[in-house]
């Protein structure tokens, strides 16, 4: 399950509003907070106080219903002010506020179309993310959109023409032999076989424009 998670780092007075997947573990302790549980990876998120636990509390889904698990024994963990019991589970709701230590933390339940638009929203805004500037990023600046030259497109009738007009590649006919290799002489002055089973590429017979089967003796010295 989403979440957005919103508080005020009591230290800083920096307001944080992260989006998380559900496991969420919540401690001061990064490495004292566990990374996974039945193979699901657990986000933890390090709440810097001495009021707060190593591994404080841990906020996960069951069925499509949120729970948070109270992991400490001697400091209060509240839902909408009402403390939870040691070692208690409590169901949690969009809206709720989970109080940590200093740190009072607001729920909100993102819907899978929310969720998207929250993180394109994240990757548009440059105060968010500076990395992208809305203004000089070429995805969303027309100035930078290559423009296209309408003479430049060929049209597929156009196309399918020009193919027929070009004559199709020999592989038999003068100039092959029964192996099917070209038998056609090539090199300056010291002339070898061709050896080619195509003239595709062949810069000798020009892509096969030339007979293979002409031996151009008069192109060595022109």
């Amino acid at each position: 399950m989403r979440l957005q998670l919103t508080w005020e780092d009591v230290n800083t007075g920096q307001v944080r509003s992260p989006t998380l997947e559900t496991p969420i573990a919540f401690g001061r302790e990064f490495a004292a907070m566990p990374t996974a549980m039945k193979g699901i990876s657990i986000r933890r998120m390090v709440l810097n106080s001495d009021q707060v636990d190593d591994f404080h509390a841990l906020l996960i889904e069951r069925n499509g219903q949120l729970m948070i698990s109270d992991r400490q024994a001697g400091r209060v963990t509240k839902i909408n002010g009402v403390a939870l019991q040691p070692q208690a589970v409590q169901f949690v709701n969009d809206g709720d506020r989970i109080t940590i230590g200093p740190f009072e933390i607001a729920l909100t339940i993102l819907a899978a179309n929310r969720a998207v638009a929250s993180e394109e929203k994240t990757a548009e805004n440059p105060e968010i993310n500076p990395e992208i500037n809305p203004e000089t990023s070429p995805e969303t600046n027309p100035e930078t959109v290559p423009k296209i030259n309408p003479d430049l497109v060929t049209a597929p009738a156009e196309a399918a023409a020009r193919e027929e007009a070009v004559p199709a590649f020999q592989t038999s006919g003068n100039g092959f032999g029964a192996d099917g290799r070209c038998h056609r002489k090539v090199g300056f002055l010291f002339k070898r076989r061709c050896d080619r089973t195509t003239p595709e590429g062949c810069p000798d017979c020009r892509n096969g424009q030339v007979d293979p089967s002409c031996d151009h003796y008069e192109d060595d010295y022109a």
